[in-house]
């Protein structure tokens, strides 16, 4: 057997997955391994694969994370929450057996989702199986004071620690714009539920046409793309996944950044748009009144066609753009910045 690790990581990273919990994973991985920290990973990457691939590959990961589990017998076993029926199943299954193959192991859980409470009071065997899965973990990171609360209140009883999460392109001081060009950016992937569907059909309207949008992403949900595609107009171009060091520079060039999901904990797209002094026009979901400021206001009903083409049209004619974008600039360097999440990280795997 190999000696211990400091810390088994399971679960998505980049390059492979471009989403806010890979990147956010990805970052934790790097600042323990920079500061010395012997840090294993066992990555899972099935988005992309077809009902059968995705079956064989879940079986291949388990079977690497049971060997990594009895050769590195590590300090920590890091992995995420999923808010799936299909994820819980399988966590359920294979935590009770992590346990015993590692006993004194600390088990630490990441839930980067702000929904908990509605999937939980959604179905009873979704209560369940988070019971169930709740039984083998030591310790749940959040991404807020409201997470928490929602977590206790749900019944957990081990530690609850939160992480803010961080961007990885902010830039050391606030750059003012100097002009706006009526240039609008959705950057996430194309599903359902991130709001795309009802965004492009809001710029398609023939009162949006001045206005440009691009949107950026992986595909997830081919439907779903297929139909922006058919209803789109001239002012909308759908465009397809970046790399993750393109955003800052994608993202500098346009006038905010709109993101109209249906729920979300605290979007690192967000955070990353603050992190350059980008405005953001974003739904009300999760934690993003907390990100954004109680009093910000660019922020619409989630799913609300009209409430969300209002306040795109307040924010094209609103004079103080800058003064917007710096106050975003600062809220971020204040309560998210690297150097703020990096010293959190290593307190956490001490």
């Amino acid at each position: 057997m190999l000696r211990n690790s400091d810390l088994m990581m399971w679960g998505e990273f980049l390059p492979h997955t471009r989403t806010g919990i890979s990147v956010s994973n990805t970052a934790i991985f790097n600042i323990l391994k920079s500061n010395g920290r012997s840090v294993v990973t066992v990555e899972e990457y099935s988005w992309h694969r077809s009902c059968v691939g995705k079956i064989f590959h879940y079986l291949y990961n388990i079977l690497c994370l049971l060997k990594e589990a009895v050769k590195r017998k590590p300090k920590h076993l890091y992995f995420n929450i999923p808010l799936s029926l299909k994820g819980l199943i399988k966590l359920s299954l294979i935590l009770p057996i992590l346990k015993l193959i590692m006993p004194s192991t600390n088990f630490t859980a990441h839930l980067h989702r702000g929904d908990i409470i509605t999937f939980y009071k959604k179905r009873s065997y979704h209560q369940i199986l988070l019971m169930l899965v709740f039984l083998y973990i030591d310790r749940i990171i959040v991404l807020s004071e409201l997470f928490k609360k929602q977590l206790l209140d749900i019944g957990y009883k081990g530690t609850v620690e939160i992480l803010y999460n961080t961007s990885s392109i902010e830039i050391p001081s606030f750059v003012s714009k100097s002009t706006y060009n009526r240039r609008f950016v959705y950057l996430t992937n194309y599903i359902r539920s991130k709001g795309i569907v009802e965004l492009v059909e809001c710029f398609s309207t023939p009162d949006m046409q001045e206005l440009k949008l691009d949107t950026f992403g992986d595909i997830y949900e081919n439907d779903i793309y297929n139909y922006i595609c058919d209803v789109k107009t001239r002012n909308v171009k759908i465009c397809g996944p970046i790399n993750h060091e393109s955003i800052g520079n994608i993202l500098t060039g346009y006038d905010a950044l709109i993101l109209p999901s249906w729920n979300e904990g605290q979007p690192v797209i967000l955070l990353e748009a603050l992190s350059i002094g980008l405005p953001v026009i974003v739904s009300d979901v999760g934690d993003v009144k907390n990100i954004v400021g109680e009093k910000y206001p660019f922020t619409f009903i989630p799913r609300d066609k009209k409430s969300m083409k209002e306040v795109i049209g307040e924010f094209d004619t609103y004079e103080c753009k800058n003064i917007i974008a710096e106050n975003l600039y600062k809220r971020y360097q204040e309560y998210y910045s690297n150097n703020l999440f990096a010293a959190k990280v290593i307190s956490l795997f001490n």
